[in-house]
């Protein structure tokens, strides 16, 4: 439960710590065409990221990066596997992506 109470209150703080972003947001929310308001362009998927993520990290009993570490430092073929899977998929799409801009 604290884990996801914490999740939107260090967005908000990442967030209020940084006068630039804010400022790009009120002028992108006043220059976007059509209906779109700040809120809709920039919080709505986030809430709904976070809430994807939470419900992950609950259904698997924990977030990836704990099943890696601790599943590595036990020893289990699991959590070699899982680190061998999931950097074999992260590079590409990292660098995918760093491609698209």
């Amino acid at each position: 439960m604290v884990f996801l109470l914490a999740i939107p209150l260090g967005g908000f703080i990442a967030w209020s710590m940084d006068p630039n972003k804010r400022n790009k947001m009120a002028q992108d929310a006043l220059r976007a065409p059509g209906p779109k308001s700040a809120f809709e362009k920039y919080y709505i998927r986030e809430i709904v990221g976070g809430f994807i993520f939470v419900f992950g990290a609950r259904l698997a009993d924990g977030c990836t990066s704990g099943h890696m570490m601790s599943g590595i430092m036990q020893g289990s073929i699991s959590g070699f596997v899982f680190a061998a899977c999931a950097f074999a998929v992260a590079i590409p799409v990292a660098k995918s992506l760093k491609k698209l801009g």
